[in-house]
């Protein structure tokens, strides 16, 4: 009371002096408990004696909200300083503000302010719910779909499903997809799989993102009845073999059975992926059917466990208990059968067998020689075998109890058109095996003899020769070099084995990057299968100096520019001299005709046009087309060969080189089909226009030119 008597006569004192009293002293403090939508704000203020009443501002900066607000107190007098204290629930998330203090003076309306202060809302974050119901489809004895429905809120929420038989379930599935993105009401569904017959089992959905988690309520399913699966005792135990047994109903449907079998629950004999199927394999109907698998290769005194597997589709499997049974000790011997001779050559062959170790560890060796004596050493035999505790074939020189493999060995060095017996001697602990009498008789030796060749080109030769195999797998080839040693070789065409009996094959070779004027040496050589090689005579050729050289010597046996085989000369009398035909490729001793020109339309009009074959691998000329008015000339050339090199199809990077001009239409290389190794050549066809047309000119002339440097 003695302070508002205090505040009313300083009041009254200050509008009796008509003088002005001071504002209120107030600060603006940061908001505290903001949320998404709301704070709290807060202040001082300190009155100077009159009555004032305090009120809180909240704002954005652009004016899109604006608001004033008391606070508490709600007014303030006398001159001690009070906290401000004020809220607001109507915010927005994610929203910047500035906070002031604002205070009014009673008696004449002055205003003060406190400081004006930024805040920020926070994003507003949502937790997930999970919709009560769920349907299920497709309810199988191993399998059913089930679906939902959840709110993901306002961040990405990841979605699981929880399974058991019980309400505490014990096994969570991730969804698929996993997650599903904020503000988003949306279908979920998971197809359980694996799970037991004629089963009750619980599960739920749960949904969880950063604000928090949500748990759909419990839900049942009871799965339907399947296959009836029995296991049942093993029969006909003895060390290395039994029968398994078992019983399946179908439950009218098709199923695939098979057995699990090995030492361990893992069942490495016969795991799942393997397949070790039953006696039937497939079944069907409502009634139980009896199955069973004779198995053999086990060990002896050893414990196997073993059950019953159905499968019916790709999703649906169905489990017999497991039972057990134990070998017996010891007691099958080795045993071998089935011999026989592969790969047979003139000088090897290769030899097989089917051998099974019986009950304890066996070696092998082969018994071989001219006649039943088997008075030659014997070879080892490699057994190679599937170990399935490794998945992967085994070779080693033992084998193992139980094992069963095909033995074989290869014998070279033997005498061609011989007749040789072998057998298997198979030994273990519990005695000694052979296996039956089994002969073979190598081929007689091949015969490999060493052709011609056609040395017509400074730089490549073709070689030939043939080969009569005898009815053995061969590979051959030409060596050939500058002496007897050789040092190169190249296959014989055509390429690959020659396995065929009867007579003997032709064969040929290119031979390329030799050097022009050098005698060569050259053979024939054939090896079959174990290494053993054998040769064809020595036989040589010369290389020629120049392209033209060649030329001479394939049609007139000589290199000399004379006679008949002189360039100018013509000695099939048709008028067309050697060196055009060895330009245009013909057979100089024979009658041909040369290419001529002939009218032909173009966009522009008619023309005389040319079309002829030149090599492109003839560095040694020049070839041209030209056109003239008169006889007498002038002559303008249309088109000449440079000297840009061309690539050849068939042998690579050439020196010749193609047409070019005004004139030119086409230059081509001339595809050629062949039987056999060909020459490395670059024949092309060319088509060379005259520039001048019939209407520009009153009377054309053109003619193909080759000349020498």
């Amino acid at each position: 009371m003695h302070s508002l008597i205090r505040s009313l006569v300083f009041a009254s004192a200050c509008v009796a002096a008509a003088v002005s009293c001071p504002a209120a002293t107030l600060h603006t403090l940061a908001p505290t408990n903001v949320t998404a939508t709301s704070a709290t704000f807060n202040g001082t203020a300190a009155a100077t004696g009159d009555l004032e009443y305090p009120q809180c501002i909240v704002r954005t900066a652009s004016g899109s909200f604006y608001s004033v607000f008391g606070v508490t107190p709600a007014s303030i007098s006398g001159t001690e300083s009070v906290t401000l204290l004020g809220s607001h629930t109507n915010l927005q998330p994610d929203t910047t503000y500035l906070v002031q203090m604002k205070s009014t003076r009673a008696s004449d309306g002055a205003v003060s302010f406190g400081e004006e202060i930024t805040f920020t809302t926070p994003r507003l974050m949502l937790p997930p719910t999970v919709a009560a119901f769920s349907d299920l489809f497709g309810l199988r004895p191993t399998s059913v779909t089930a679906t939902g429905s959840v709110s993901t809120g306002t961040d990405t929420t990841s979605v699981f499903w929880d399974i058991g038989l019980t309400p505490s379930y014990g096994q969570t599935i991730v969804g698929d997809p996993a997650t599903e993105p904020g503000n988003l009401s949306t279908s979920v569904s998971i197809s359980f799989t694996g799970l037991q017959p004629s089963t009750t089992y619980h599960y739920r959905i749960r949904a969880t993102n950063i604000a928090g988690t949500a748990t759909g309520p419990d839900h049942v399913f009871t799965t339907t009845a399947g296959p009836l699966v029995s296991t049942l005792a093993a029969t006909n135990v003895s060390d290395l073999t039994v029968t398994l047994n078992g019983s399946v109903t179908p439950d009218n449907r098709q199923a695939i059975v098979s057995f699990d079998l090995g030492t361990t629950t893992t069942y490495d004999f016969f795991p799942p992926w393997s397949k070790g199927y039953a006696t039937p394999s497939v079944v069907s109907g409502a009634t139980a059917v009896a199955v069973s698998k004779n198995v053999s290769g086990l060990q002896p005194s050893t414990t196997y466990h073993y059950r019953v597997r159905v499968e019916i589709g790709s999703t649906e499997t169905y489990l017999g208990p497991d039972l057990t049974f134990t070998t017996g000790a010891p007691s099958t011997p080795p045993s071998a059968s089935g011999a026989g001779a592969n790969s047979v050559s003139s000088t090897g062959a290769t030899l097989s067998v089917s051998v099974s170790a019986g009950a304890a560890a066996a070696t092998a060796v082969f018994e071989f020689g001219t006649d039943t004596t088997y008075s030659m050493p014997g070879a080892p035999a490699v057994f190679s075998y599937f170990d399935f505790s490794l998945n992967q074939l085994v070779t080693m020189g033992t084998l193992p109890p139980g094992g069963s493999a095909s033995a074989s060995a290869s014998f070279a060095g033997l005498t061609p058109s011989t007749t040789y017996h072998y057998r298997l001697k198979i030994t273990s602990s519990l005695g000694t095996a052979f296996s039956a009498d089994a002969s073979f008789s190598t081929a007689p030796p091949p015969t490999v003899t060493t052709g011609s060749a056609d040395a017509w080109q400074p730089t490549a030769s073709l070689v030939r020769g043939s080969l009569n195999p005898q009815g053995v797998s061969l590979t051959r080839s030409f060596e050939y070099g500058t002496t007897t040693t050789y040092g190169a070789s190249v296959a014989a065409q055509p390429a690959g084995l020659i396995v065929i009996g009867g007579g003997p094959q032709v064969l040929a070779a290119v031979l390329v990057g030799l050097t022009p004027s050098t005698t060569y040496h050259y053979r024939l050589v054939a090896t079959d299968s174990f290494g053993v090689t054998f040769y064809g005579s020595d036989a040589t050729f010369a290389t020629p100096a120049t392209l033209r050289e060649g030329w001479r010597l394939r049609h007139f046996n000589s290199t000399a520019n004379t006679g008949a085989a002189a360039d100018d000369a013509n000695p099939s009398g048709d008028g067309i001299s050697n060196l055009m035909k060895y330009a245009l490729g013909m057979t100089p001793t024979i009658t041909g005709s040369a290419p001529r020109p002939v009218m032909q339309s173009f966009n522009d009009g008619d023309a005389l046009s040319i079309t002829f074959i030149h090599d492109a691998s003839l560095t040694d000329l020049t070839y041209e087309v030209q056109a003239a008015d008169d006889l007498a000339g002038p002559w303008t050339t249309l088109a000449s060969t440079s000297v840009v090199p061309l690539p050849d199809p068939l042998s690579g990077p050439l020196s010749g080189g193609a047409l070019a001009g005004p004139g030119l239409i086409s230059d081509v290389p001339q595809i050629v089909f062949t039987v056999g190794p060909s020459l490395p050549a670059g024949p092309r066809i060319a088509t060379v226009r005259d520039t001048v047309t019939t209407l520009a000119a009153q009377r054309r002339f053109m003619r193909l030119r080759v000349s020498t440097p």
